[in-house]
């Protein structure tokens, strides 16, 4: 409500999101999900922010986390979508399905027409019948984060519902494809240019946003860096590329996508081996894998911190413009060794700017890394 809105305009230039002036941030609605609304989330944003006193906090001080809801159901409307005359969009009735765009072990990804509204959105489908009590963990969690999620280079979560077989997420639609589409498209390797300006920059202002509110995405890669049409204000956003001019489809901006691995740190512990094998940091790599949602939550020691982001993007950066990840090798076993030990060996036509940023992004331990704060601002970037 009220406390996300003074929170999100309360938010400095150097957390990844300023807004125009006079503008009013959407409201969410969250029912019928067991656990604390996403109001709840926001109320204790901005105790942390304000430095008062807060449950989440204390226990935080104590070394808890809060516990990990099991959803009972999902009806979620975000005011983000288009106006309609009609109800809010809440069932898959009210949903043209036109191509399928991915298929998972356990969702489907559908090109959607909203038929009240007629815009385009992307329809995410999970099967219940495929979930496991990890799986359910995952969604609940990536409903409530998304939902909270505002910034013009992050896909828009519209609505999200379920019925008896299916939960939905109506999200943003990309028309221009993902990262590793516009790669090949590309030939196999942009330009440094290209990618500092067009890429680089905005998903930085992206993460730097996420991690103001406390939320690692856990899964940076190519396939879940979309090119769409900007649908918010860019002016006074950091790394914000108004026209995408140095990308194949003029007029698109990247936006991060899918935050299904996302966590948010300041509510429970990140201990797990989540994400993409060639863009995980050493301290995720050392982390177990996990059958429940509250396995490992009390080994402290596990636990890693925001940077792994950072990590991952360094990651991009090198293999958006040399054709492949600094760490990939022939088999898994080669790969994790090299991302544990060894460091990205650099072609000797990469700039000294390029190697520079990879260097310090994929520092290999987490103290010496930067924050995304301090990597918007290299020089390289």
């Amino acid at each position: 409500g009220e406390a996300a809105r003074r929170a999100l305009l309360a938010c400095p230039p150097d957390h990844g999101f300023t807004p125009s002036k006079g503008a009013v941030r959407p409201q969410h609605m969250i029912t019928g999900v067991e656990g604390p609304p996403i109001e709840t989330w926001r109320r204790r944003l901005c105790c942390l922010k304000k430095g008062e006193s807060c449950p989440l906090a204390a226990a935080r001080a104590r070394g808890a986390r809060a516990p990990l809801p099991h959803p009972a159901s999902f009806s979620l409307i975000s005011h983000r979508h288009p106006p309609s005359p009609s109800p809010s969009p809440r069932r898959v009735e009210d949903y043209d399905l036109h191509k399928q765009l991915y298929k998972g072990k356990a969702s489907l990804l559908y090109a959607a027409t909203c038929r009240a509204t007629k815009a385009r959105v992307a329809l995410k489908l999970y099967r219940k019948a495929r979930l496991s009590e990890l799986n359910w963990a995952q969604v609940e969690r990536e409903v409530r984060l998304h939902a909270a999620l505002v910034h013009p280079h992050i896909v828009a979560l519209y609505a999200a519902f379920e019925d008896a077989d299916h939960v939905y997420l109506a999200q943003e639609f990309a028309g221009g494809g993902d990262l590793y589409e516009e790669l090949k498209r590309s030939g196999g390797a942009m330009g440094e240019a290209r990618v500092a300006a067009a890429v680089i920059a905005p998903a930085l202002a992206a993460v730097r946003y996420l991690h103001f509110l406390g939320v690692i995405h856990r899964d940076i890669k190519p396939e879940n860096i979309l090119l769409a049409s900007p649908h918010l204000p860019l002016d006074g956003v950091p790394g914000a590329t108004a026209e995408g001019a140095c990308l194949s489809s003029p007029g698109l901006v990247v936006k991060l996508a899918d935050f299904g691995l996302s966590i948010n740190h300041r509510v429970e512990r990140p201990v797990t081996r989540a994400g993409t094998l060639d863009y995980m940091a050493p301290e995720v790599l050392v982390c177990p894998e996990k059958a429940r949602p509250e396995d490992n939550k009390e080994k402290a020691v596990l636990e890693y911190d925001p940077s792994i982001d950072v990590w991952a993007l360094g990651v991009l950066a090198y293999e958006l413009v040399s054709g492949r990840p600094p760490f990939e090798r022939a088999t898994r076993a080669e790969t994790c060794d090299c991302i544990m030990y060894r460091r990205p060996s650099f072609p000797a036509w990469m700039s000294a700017g390029l190697v520079a940023y990879v260097s310090s992004s994929c520092a290999k331990s987490a103290r010496k890394r930067p924050g995304a704060v301090d990597m918007a601002h290299h020089p390289w970037v």
